[in-house]
């Protein structure tokens, strides 16, 4: 039976060189490195039959049992966290608040580990690079922010301008509670990842695209009921997602969020129906001149 010495103090032993056979009591402080294998003996000087890991001991005697002789406790493994869903959400939580906090580069995996109190393997489990865990927070969190922030208020608005104009207040009062302007976290990650690598480039890309149609189709719908007749739903679509991006941009740089309401009212302007057929007739007669000009 193997069985293992504690380190405590008072442990003497009579030890026999190997080589000259001098016997030699040693007094050990509990800086005993070594392993017993014999049983538990009982009184005088017993052999320990086995030689221990001590590479000065070959023969040794045991005396003055005040040291405790134990087996070695098994060690049960933890109770398994069967929640595979809910550990995925949490490192998804994690990654999520930090890619817009500090950035996708700052962020290292230990830290997120460490965050979601997870394993590396349960972690690569999941997601197995770091570009595959930032495609997902990218896929599933930042076109679902897009969604419920843009795509879901335009499409229930009574018109796309109502619409838009609702998204552009109901932020801008948020960030006036909350007191701080971290920016869009599309933007945010388009801004750091677009030329990074192509396969973030198309994902961002995708959230762009359905937020500039979903505004475009609202557009449509209006003019279908005999409104913006005049509007053109791509420009305009392009127009407020510029708009807004470039708001939040600023925004977060100065940490004011009313420039959003400024850019709100810019936008209104610039894209009324009256000044688009203005802009159009300054174009018709920029064209004219210019083909005066070649005329000469």
């Amino acid at each position: 039976m193997s069985i293992s010495v504690s380190r405590r103090p008072g442990f003497s032993v009579y030890c026999r060189s190997s080589t000259t056979g001098e016997a030699l009591r040693r007094d050990f402080d509990g800086a005993f490195g070594g392993r017993l294998i014999a049983e538990s003996p009982k009184q005088g000087i017993h052999p320990v039959l086995k030689q221990t890991g001590c590479p000065v001991l070959s023969i040794c005697y045991r005396v003055e049992m005040s040291a405790e002789i134990t087996a070695r406790p098994k060690v049960r493994p933890g109770k398994r966290n069967n929640d595979p869903e809910g550990l995925r959400k949490r490192v998804l939580d994690v990654a999520e608040a930090s890619f817009q906090a500090r950035g996708y580069h700052a962020s290292s995996l230990g830290d997120l580990m460490a965050a979601a109190g997870v394993t590396g393997g349960a972690l690569h489990h999941h997601f197995p690079t770091k570009k595959a865990l930032a495609l997902a927070v990218i896929e599933e969190r930042v076109a679902a922010a897009v969604e419920a922030t843009w795509i879901a208020p335009v499409q229930a608005a009574g018109s796309a301008r109502e619409g838009v104009r609702n998204v552009f207040e109901a932020v801008a009062a948020e960030l006036e509670q909350q007191g701080f302007v971290r920016g869009c976290p599309l933007n945010n990650l388009a801004h750091e990842l677009s030329l990074a690598d192509p396969d973030f480039r198309a994902a961002l890309a995708g959230i762009f695209s359905a937020w500039r149609q979903a505004i475009a189709d609202k557009v449509r719908a209006d003019q279908q009921a005999g409104r913006e007749q005049d509007t053109d739903p791509q420009r305009f679509a392009a127009l407020a997602v510029a708009t807004y991006s470039g708001a939040m941009s600023m925004a977060k740089t100065a940490q004011d969020s009313g420039v959003l309401r400024d850019c709100l009212n810019a936008l209104e302007q610039g894209a009324s129906p009256a000044s688009s057929s203005k802009g159009e007739a300054v174009a018709k007669r920029r064209r004219r001149v210019l083909r005066q000009y070649k005329a000469f």
